[in-house]
């Protein structure tokens, strides 16, 4: 159907490999040659069959500050590649404000059309969780998937668990969050004061109290401890006031580095940009094996124990 029809195809597979994608061990996590190991394997392998070209657009903010570090994925560690496009003046604090200015929607609307006319993305998403008050605006636009923030996710994520069940949402400010209720609920059909949802925002941790307005924080290593050990505490102490959490959505672009310790320390399946991009342009992937008889048996049943 992917090959025949040129649409994006979601399936069980493509459903199975999301929720797996929130569990650990991500194995090239902290290895520092897996890059140069996957480039060899996969662009340089003989054999393989030919994938069709799969490309994500992402749009990016436009930082005020320099000094910003930025958070783009590395294009050897997906089986797609990833274009990336900044928008003149669209800062930190304008999507905060879940707001554009004319000029902003202006370019805005040019990228993502240059995103499917010229480059052919086959999905298009953000590098920033509080995009998502664009989401009608840009998907109205195009022809292909949008998905401008993780939190897209939250709803499917809760068709999935028990009703007593919550799911903890991590940002970078809960007020801006919170202050874009409104919009959010209006535009987008989602509420983050759903009781089911709990919140919890960088403004009170450790080296996080300028990521929600000005995208600065302190080095990763004091952000990630500070992070860890506030969500350990909650998860510890929540049961005994009835606040179960049975997934994790991890909203912040600038906070990626920490899924996959959340995901070590906590054993719940934490959610991201990552695992979201993965499961829109999975729509597209054309399987290697797809009429090949023999590679099921491949597999002796046996599961390895560690």
């Amino acid at each position: 159907l992917r090959s025949t029809l040129g649409l994006p195809v979601w399936d069980a597979v493509t459903a199975a490999d999301f929720h797996l994608s929130a569990r650990p061990d991500y194995s090239r996590f902290e290895a520092a040659d897996w890059e140069e190991e996957l480039v060899f394997e996969y662009g340089k392998g003989e054999g393989r069959l030919k994938r069709r070209p799969r490309v994500l657009g992402v749009v990016c903010l436009d930082y005020e500050n320099v000094k910003v570090k930025g958070q783009n994925v590395a294009h050897g560690s997906h089986d797609y590649k990833i274009i990336y496009k900044s928008i003149t003046l669209l800062t930190r604090y304008l999507t905060s404000l879940g707001k554009l200015t004319k000029a902003c929607e202006k370019e805005l609307k040019e990228t993502i059309a240059w995103m499917e006319n010229e480059c052919g993305c086959c999905a298009i998403t953000g590098d920033c969780g509080f995009m998502m008050s664009y989401q009608i605006l840009v998907r109205d636009h195009v022809n292909v998937p949008v998905f401008m923030s993780p939190l897209m996710m939250c709803s499917m994520i809760l068709k999935d668990l028990r009703e007593h069940e919550k799911v903890l949402v991590i940002t970078a400010d809960e007020k801006l969050l919170h202050d874009q209720r409104g919009l959010l609920k209006e535009k987008c059909r989602f509420d983050i004061g759903d009781p089911r949802y709990v919140v919890l925002g960088g403004g009170d941790l450790p080296g996080l109290a300028k990521l929600g307005k000005k995208g600065e924080m302190d080095d990763m290593s004091i952000v990630m401890a500070g992070l860890l050990s506030q969500v350990s505490k909650n998860l510890e102490e929540w049961p005994s006031v009835g606040v179960h959490i049975a997934a994790i959505v991890n909203e912040c672009a600038q906070l990626l580095p920490c899924s996959e310790p959340l995901r070590r320390q906590t054993g719940l399946p934490v959610f991201d940009a990552v695992s979201c991009c993965d499961y829109f342009v999975s729509a597209r992937r054309e399987c290697d094996r797809f009429g090949i008889k023999q590679w099921p048996y491949e597999w002796d049943r046996s599961i390895e124990e560690e």
